[in-house]
């Protein structure tokens, strides 16, 4: 009986003690999804801010786009297609977003 009580006080403990550790990892951003977004227009900037709301989940580690000259992004860019590439070969992202309009082709 007395292993019984105490097994059952040491699994709950190390449970407690597991649980606190992982829920401090996943606030410091260990667990987050790695993301590029290629794009730097309206839709760009409206996913950008939703994904901002889960920054434990998730982390926007660069964006991308060819914009022809003179265009003014929404969105602060970090280069265009070919730096996109170099990156995700050296960073490993999760996830590539791509935040076009369906006009482009």
């Amino acid at each position: 009986m007395i292993w019984f009580v105490m097994n059952f006080f040491a699994i709950h403990g190390v449970h407690l003690i597991a649980a606190g550790i992982i829920r401090r990892w996943k606030s410091s951003g260990l667990f987050a999804r790695k993301i590029a977004v290629y794009g730097s227009g309206e839709i760009a900037r409206r996913l950008i801010e939703h994904l901002g709301d889960y920054p434990e989940e998730r982390r926007i580690y660069g964006v991308y786009d060819d914009l022809p000259v003179g265009v003014t992004p929404s969105v602060v860019i970090s280069g265009g297609l070919s730096d996109l590439v170099r990156m995700g070969q050296v960073a490993a992202f999760d996830e590539i977003l791509i935040a076009l309009p369906f006009a482009e082709y």
